[in-house]
């Protein structure tokens, strides 16, 4: 059976590990030293705080191993961690197409944080 080249590798456990025995080759090859992996945009956000927002687990964790800020504030003030924790809360409707919150629950926990994706106000309810 041939893989499909755009598959999504990020599902599953055995593709986050495959992911993360490739991390290495990907910080080599496209991390480019500390000054690149840090360069802010007009927004003040950093490659990582967009590999967060848009879901790409590999990118995150190539990112950090190239020497990626996890702790990086962009103008609107917040973390790359910030950011997917924030992706994690938001309703099915705010997501692209069939993406699960726990796509970014992960990378936020990867990132350092609480990897949380239920609001606490319906913990409470």
């Amino acid at each position: 059976m041939q893989k499909n080249a755009r598959s999504d590798n990020s599902r599953g456990p055995k593709a986050n590990s495959r992911n993360d025995k490739s991390r290495g080759e990907m910080a080599r090859r496209y991390g480019g030293g500390v000054r690149s992996v840090d360069r802010r945009d007009a927004w003040g956000r950093t490659p990582l705080h967009w590999a967060a927002v848009n879901g790409h687990r590999a990118a995150c964790v190539a990112l950090l191993d190239a020497g990626a800020s996890a702790s990086a504030v962009d103008d609107a003030g917040e973390t790359p961690t910030a950011v997917a924790e924030r992706r994690a809360l938001c309703s099915a409707r705010e997501r692209p197409d069939g993406a699960r919150a726990s796509t970014w629950g992960d990378i936020a926990t990867l990132l350092g944080g609480s990897g949380r994706t239920k609001h606490l106000k319906a913990q409470l309810a």
